[in-house]
């Protein structure tokens, strides 16, 4: 076996390869372009439906969303400029750990998380993590499986 013959991609980043084998070599067929459009598209769903901080009255808006900082993160900047492939990966797992804090949001957080699990086996991992949340915000009832008896 050699290291050529592991490849951590899963059906799901073929998606994101569909506007280059529709398109040709056009610059919107990019997949570097549609690597940041999902990344930053999640992140703005993040920021918009993810948990709600909690302020008092009088206190100062923020001028940023939490949310929206990791698309500011120097870890972050340098695969934007080179279009890496991590980021749709990062982005729907900060959506998915973000509606899971979330009262009601557990379908959504499911999908989120299901949908980075489908490009990268990479965003595995944050599965258990996103159970738990879903368990402590929404009850275990929302983390158990889908056909367990309610």
């Amino acid at each position: 076996m050699a290291v050529g013959d592991f490849n951590p991609y899963l059906p799901g980043m073929a998606l994101l390869g569909l506007p280059h084998a529709l398109l040709g070599d056009t610059p919107l067929a990019d997949a570097r372009l549609w690597f940041g459009a999902v990344f930053l598209g999640a992140l703005a769903l993040a920021a918009r439906r993810g948990p709600r901080s909690a302020g008092g009255r009088g206190g100062r808006a923020a001028l940023v969303n939490p949310a929206l900082l990791p698309a500011s993160c120097p870890a972050v900047a340098l695969p934007s400029a080179a279009g890496g492939v991590d980021l749709p990966v990062i982005g729907l797992m900060c959506l998915g750990l973000a509606l899971a804090g979330r009262r009601g949001g557990a379908v959504a957080a499911g999908a989120a998380m299901g949908a980075a699990a489908a490009l990268k086996w990479t965003a595995w991992p944050l599965l258990p993590v996103a159970l738990v949340l879903l368990a402590v915000t929404a009850g275990r009832r929302a983390a158990g499986p889908p056909c367990a008896p309610r």
